[in-house]
């Protein structure tokens, strides 16, 4: 009997599956999939972005729109640690020493002071600094 295929994960890695499973030859009609993706908030963009500053590594940057700060550090060559790039696993918090963030989930502002924050799905809303 022919196997068939269940498959549930974000879409780069059932991009990925997709394609290694058709280069085996296991058709679509075998193939069983889920997608799944972070809920997102609709954000104002108009309020968003701003100057951002990474505390350890002394760095100033400057983002635009709804950049989140993971991609704003890595676009800066900085290497901060994450996991799921969708605010679930935790792995990418970081403390904020100043400034605003919108999450990009729940489009809730933080407060403007120190906190921990994910940075997979905090996106500055002004000048922000962050201990990276």
């Amino acid at each position: 009997p022919a196997r068939r295929c269940y498959l549930c994960g974000p879409k780069g890695l059932m991009d990925l599956a997709n394609d290694l499973l058709y280069r085996r030859g296991i058709g679509e009609d075998r193939i069983h999939s889920t997608f799944f993706s972070a809920p997102s908030a609709n954000l104002d963009t108009e309020s968003l972005g701003g100057a951002v500053h990474f505390q350890r590594s002394n760095l100033d940057v400057s983002s635009e729109g709804d950049a989140v700060l993971l991609d704003i550090a890595e676009a800066a060559k900085l290497s901060p640690r994450y996991g799921c790039r969708m605010g679930i696993c935790h792995q990418c918090s970081c403390r904020k020493t100043s400034g605003t963030v919108i999450n990009r989930l729940t489009g809730k502002a933080s407060g403007p002071g120190e906190e921990t924050i994910q940075l997979c799905v905090s996106v500055p809303s002004g000048p922000v600094s962050v201990e990276l």
